[in-house]
C-alpha cells in the first residue's frame, strides 16, 4: 500500500505492487512446549519447563523503495530473495515457596534458566537504477517488468548462548505492606558470523538486573503499588552493513492502583509508567527493509483495564491507554521524533452474554477496538532540519461480533466474525510506500474440544 503525498486511500487496499512472477514467501514456525509441575513439602512448590522452536521464511519479493518519483505515481523498486532459518531452545527450573524469618514471612521464588539460538540469514538484492528503474505505476499498474538479476547482499550466521539465575523476595510487612526485591544475573554470548567477507564477532557479556517494587494494600478492594526495574535483553540479526547489534537494555518505572470487588468477580488495574531504552530496534530510514539500533528511546504514559462480571449473565474486559513514545538521543534519527506504528491512544472493549438453553449453555458478545494515530515513517535528524513532514498512519476503529454454543459438556461451536463493517484500515507502515492495511472482515468458525 502507498500514500501519495502523505495520503492513503488513492491506492486500493487489494492492489499488488509486486509482481505476479515473484511468486510467494513462504513462512514455517513450529513450536514444542513441556511444562511440569510438582507440589512439595510444606507449601513448596517446583517447576521445570522445556520449548523449542524453528522457523524459516524464503521466498522471491519485490519491494518498494522510500519515495515515488516526481510524477506522484511511479514507484522504483528493490528486488530481493531471502532464505532465513532459526532455531531457538529454551530450558527453565523454579522453586517457589514461604518461609519465617527474623519474625517477617517470605514468599521466595528462586529460579534458573538457559538458552540456545542459531539464527542463518542469507539475502541476495538489487536496487533500482536509472539504467533499470524496476518500477511500476502504482495508480495504474501494469505487470510483467523483467526481474533485474540478483547479487548476494549478505549472508551471516548467528549463535546465541546465555544463562542465568534469578530470585524474588515478597516480604509481607504486616497485613497491608508487601515489599518485593528481586535480582537476575546472566551471562550472553553472540558469536556472528559475516560469510561473504569472513569475518566473525564476539560478544560476551555479564549482566546484573535488580527490581524493587511496594505496594499497600489500603483496604480489601484496593491496593496501590509502585516498581522500578532494569532489563537487558539481546538484539537478533544484522544492520545493513551485516553488523550485528549491541543489546537492549531498559529501566522501567511504574506506578499505579489496582481494585477488586468484594465477590472477586471483577477487577481493574490503573498503571502510569515511565520506559526507557537502549539499543532498541528501529526501521531504518536510509537502508528500506533494514533495522538499526537507537540510541535511546522513551516510552511513557499510562494504561487501565477492567475485567469481570457485570451481572450473573453480563461480562466485559476493556481497556484503555495513552502513549508519548519518543527518540531522545541518537546520531541518525530526529531527536522528538515518535517511534515507528505506537499508537498515542488506544481502547478497546467487549461485552458478552451468557446464557442457557435447556442443559446447554450459549454466549454471544461485541467488541470495538480504537487505535490513535501513530507514526509511519522513521526521520533522519537531516530530513527533520529539511523541514520533511512527518508520515502517519491515520486512526481507526473496528467492530466485532463473537458467539459460542455448548455442543456437549466438553464440545464447544464458535463463531468470530472481525472487522464487521468491511473498513479500510491500516495497521503498520515501513515507510510511506510501504503500508500493510488491515484484514478485510473475516468469519472464523471453531470447534473445541476438552479431554
Amino acid at each position: 500500500m502507498v500514500a501519495i503525498d502523505g495520503v492513503l486511500g488513492a491506492v486500493p487496499r487489494e492492489r499488488f505492487l509486486g509482481e505476479p512472477a515473484d511468486g510467494d514467501i513462504t513462512v514455517v514456525n513450529s513450536g514444542h512446549q513441556f511444562t511440569l509441575e510438582h507440589a512439595l513439602d510444606n507449601g513448596w512448590r517446583a517447576r521445570a519447563a522445556l520449548s523449542y522452536k524453528r522457523g524459516s521464511m524464503d521466498g522471491l519479493s519485490s519491494d518498494p523503495q522510500p519515495n515515488l518519483d516526481a510524477d506522484k505515481r511511479t514507484l522504483r523498486r528493490q528486488y530481493r530473495f531471502r532464505d532465513y532459518r532459526s532455531e531457538d531452545s529454551t530450558a527453565q527450573a523454579e522453586l517457589v515457596g514461604r518461609v519465617r524469618f527474623g519474625g517477617v514471612e517470605h514468599e521466595l521464588l528462586f529460579g534458573v534458566d538457559a538458552y540456545h539460538l542459531h539464527f542463518d540469514q542469507r539475502l541476495l538484492r538489487v536496487n533500482p537504477s536509472a539504467a533499470n528503474p524496476y518500477a511500476i505505476d502504482v495508480l495504474a499498474p501494469v505487470y510483467g517488468t523483467p526481474h533485474p538479476t540478483l547479487v548476494l547482499n549478505s549472508e551471516t550466521e548467528e549463535e546465541q548462548r546465555g544463562r542465568s539465575f534469578y530470585l524474588q523476595d515478597t516480604i509481607l510487612l504486616g497485613d497491608q505492606w508487601r515489599l518485593l526485591a528481586g535480582l537476575r544475573a546472566e551471562r550472553y554470548k553472540q558469536v556472528f558470523a559475516n560469510i561473504r567477507n569472513s569475518t566473525q564477532t564476539t560478544q560476551d557479556l555479564s549482566e546484573v538486573s535488580p527490581k524493587i517494587g511496594l505496594s499497600y494494600l489500603a483496604s480489601p478492594q484496593w491496593t496501590v503499588f509502585a516498581n522500578i526495574g532494569r532489563s537487558f535483553r539481546p538484539n537478533t540479526g544484522a544492520d545493513a552493513a551485516a553488523q550485528a547489534f549491541a543489546p537492549e537494555k531498559g529501566r522501567a518505572v511504574e506506578a499505579g492502583a489496582k481494585w477488586e470487588n468484594a465477590a472477586r468477580t471483577a477487577g481493574a488495574t490503573l498503571a502510569l509508567f515511565d520506559i526507557r531504552k537502549r539499543n532498541a530496534l528501529t526501521a531504518d530510514p536510509l537502508q528500506p527493509g533494514y533495522s538499526m539500533a537507537a540510541g535511546e528511546v522513551r516510552s511513557r504514559g499510562m494504561d487501565l483495564d477492567y475485567s469481570g462480571q457485570i451481572t450473573r449473565s453480563w461480562r466485559a474486559n476493556a481497556s484503555v491507554s495513552i502513549i508519548d513514545a519518543k527518540v531522545t538521543r541518537d546520531n541518525t534519527l530526529a531527536m522528538g521524533a515518535g517511534l515507528l506504528n505506537i499508537p498515542r491512544s488506544g481502547a478497546s472493549a467487549l461485552v458478552l452474554y451468557d446464557g442457557q438453553a435447556g442443559a446447554r449453555r450459549y454466549g454471544i458478545g461485541a467488541g470495538v477496538s480504537y487505535s490513535g494515530k501513530r507514526l509511519g515513517e522513521v526521520r533522519t535528524a537531516a530530513q527533520a532540519a529539511a523541514g520533511k513532514a512527518s508520515f502517519e498512519l491515520p486512526a481507526y476503529t473496528t467492530a466485532k461480533l463473537v458467539a459460542y454454543w455448548e455442543l456437549a459438556p466438553r464440545l464447544r461451536l464458535s463463531l468470530d466474525v472481525d472487522n464487521v463493517f468491511d473498513r479500510t484500515y491500516y495497521t503498520s507502515s515501513t515507510q510511506s510506500t510501504w503500508v500493510t492495511p488491515g484484514a478485510a472482515r473475516s468469519i472464523v468458525l471453531g470447534l473445541q474440544a476438552k479431554y
